[in-house]
């Protein structure tokens, strides 16, 4: 089910401002380890791989899992920023050179957004406030929806208690 009792996930919801989490899993409980926001600019070697790559380097005790939002060109839209996109490529890039994660899942944004609504991540703790925290609570709904989708009990039974 999980590549291992314990890990470590991160979750990454990409763009112009990316939302980066840093959950660790263990069996019977999940903590938050780190949270932030940066943003995309290789010209000045700002990237959000940089920030997972030292991540990954600081925590290094358990494997680690990474989940992010898939990018998706939509139709119809004048303008489309492609930012995500160049962020994807660069994360793969990574993965396929140094292979830090036991997984990776790329998923549908909208799947997280019905899936985990802010009053989930509310009841779950996961829910931020303040500057850029909607990138950062994306992520969390993607960290969240990965945990949900492999039938993690302490997540789901604090998400969806039963009446």
């Amino acid at each position: 089910m999980f590549p291992a009792p314990t890990f470590y996930l991160n979750a990454m919801d990409p763009g112009g401002t990316t939302g980066l989490s840093l959950l660790l899993i263990a069996e019977d409980t999940f903590t938050v380890e780190k949270q932030t926001t940066v943003g995309y600019r290789p010209a000045v070697k700002e990237s959000p791989v940089r920030v997972l790559q030292q991540w990954r380097a600081q925590y290094n005790d358990h494997p680690h899992v990474m989940v992010y939002e898939n990018f998706h060109i939509r139709p119809g839209r004048q303008s489309t920023d492609i930012t995500a996109y160049g962020l994807i490529t660069a994360l793969e890039h990574w993965v396929m050179d140094e292979a830090p994660y036991a997984e990776v899942i790329a998923q549908e944004p909208v799947v997280a957004k019905r899936l985990v609504p802010d009053q989930v991540l509310q009841r779950v703790d996961l829910k931020v406030y303040g500057k850029d925290a909607r990138h950062i609570n994306d992520s969390n709904r993607h960290a969240a929806t990965y945990l949900a989708s492999r039938s993690y009990l302490p997540l789901c039974l604090q998400a969806w208690p039963k009446p």
